[in-house]
């Protein structure tokens, strides 16, 4: 066995890009040190990279005060010096749980060859984050992500304050025609989202929490199955 990456914290959903093979992770990021950090991250990895862990996050001018020496420099700055800027960033404590490369054709176009992720939800944060589906872009020129993200699955986040929740997705799956299935363990149930351009007029579609940026559709939520119930 030989390490490919390091300093990732928690990697989580590998998938390779459909084009390029590249490998891609999402990775759940540290705890307590503030409702606003660390941001879990999605990003290309390549041999012999380092993201940080536990010396340093998103940079290398910024490190973890629980590694520092008593003069305040890192424990480790060789490794903080060659740590990573990730692609893309998600709010801090959102807790990604699994990314998918979308390769159907149900969906617009723009949608191709971009990556799915499930935010699963936070529970050391004053004010909830998470419990939804977003979409990350990539340019279909360079096969590299844009570096940011769009809802697409929102509205299960009731009362951030609580946080109380009508959903807690965890894993995703695209199907052979298309359409997205994502997991819920708050409820034990699988949701499908399909598209649909025929059965909603476009000022609805455009009020629509689930939505599909800058397209006229609709999102159909199924409860495809209940497990366990």
């Amino acid at each position: 066995m030989v390490t490919f990456s390091h300093g990732l914290r928690n990697p989580i959903g590998l998938a390779f890009h459909p084009i390029t093979k590249d490998l891609y992770v999402a990775c759940q990021e540290r705890d307590e040190i503030g409702d606003d950090l660390v941001p879990d991250f999605f990003t290309r990895i390549e041999q012999n990279d380092f993201y940080g862990w536990p010396f340093a996050y998103l940079s290398p001018n910024l490190t973890d005060p629980r590694r520092r020496l008593e003069n305040g420099t890192s424990e480790r700055p060789d490794l903080v010096a060659i740590t990573r800027i990730p692609d893309v960033l998600f709010q801090a404590h959102s807790a990604v749980l699994d990314t998918k490369f979308y390769t159907g054709t149900q969906f617009p176009t723009n949608y191709h060859n971009g990556a799915f992720a499930a935010l699963h939800g936070s529970w050391n944060r004053d004010i909830g984050t998470g419990y939804k589906i977003v979409f990350i872009p990539f340019d279909h020129m360079t096969n590299r992500p844009m570096g940011y993200y769009e809802d697409f699955v929102t509205g299960f986040l009731v009362k951030p304050s609580g946080p109380d929740t009508f959903a807690t997705p965890v894993g995703l799956l695209v199907l052979k025609d298309g359409s997205l299935l994502f997991t819920d363990d708050g409820n034990n149930r699988i949701y499908q989202v399909q598209y649909n351009n025929n059965t909603i007029d476009t000022t609805t579609t455009k009020n629509s929490s689930a939505r599909f940026t800058s397209v006229e559709l609709f999102i159909i939520f199924n409860i495809f199955i209940s497990l366990f119930y």
